[in-house]
């Protein structure tokens, strides 16, 4: 029943599509892998799942109003989810698209869809958003039925084709409760 109240993602409505499952496009792909995590919860912990696919986004620039952006999203269910057990992961993710060393600051920031105090945002350098990181809150795991608290990332891979090959720096922005966990 409260499962679209806990995510504030927009839906695109498609007006010429194929069949009926291709009218909505998705804007994230969070509510995807908290569905496998679901279909999964019976598995041995911890769960580590991660996804890459295109999502659709509202952009009154691009020709049919809309244009796609490829994303990965990671998740971690365990016993016991903190920021730490993705933070690393995306090290690895910014290592292997190229990066010598992780070049991003992470803010605080607020998404229903987290804990209040263990969600930040992911910025490069040029302050460009790549993503959000943070613990899934209680009722969206809830209208999941997931018994397991969740960590995951979702980042978008196109923003960092523009850096790839360089030289960075790590610097992590005062962001509260998160920082004692990492």
């Amino acid at each position: 029943q409260g499962f679209f109240f806990f995510f504030f993602f927009v839906f695109l409505l498609l007006i010429f599509f194929q069949s009926r499952e291709f009218e909505i496009g998705r804007t994230s792909i969070i509510p995807g892998i908290l569905k496998s995590l679901r279909t999964n919860r019976s598995a041995s912990l911890p769960l580590r799942l991660f996804q890459i696919d295109d999502v659709l986004l509202r952009d009154a620039s691009a020709e049919t109003g809309a244009r796609n952006e490829r994303r990965v999203c990671a998740a971690y269910c365990n016993r016991s989810a903190g920021l730490e057990n993705v933070h690393g992961l995306l090290d690895k993710v910014c290592q292997v698209v190229g990066m010598k060393l992780p070049s991003y600051t992470l803010k605080d920031s607020s998404c229903p869809t987290f804990f209040e105090g263990r969600c930040v945002s992911i910025h490069l350098r040029d302050d460009s958003v790549l993503g959000i990181m943070g613990v899934v809150h209680p009722l969206v795991l809830k209208a999941y039925q997931l018994p397991n608290p969740v960590s995951l990332f979702e980042i978008n891979l196109e923003v960092l084709e523009k850096f790839e090959n360089e030289d960075f720096l790590f610097a992590v922005d005062g962001f509260g409760e998160c920082g004692e966990m990492m």
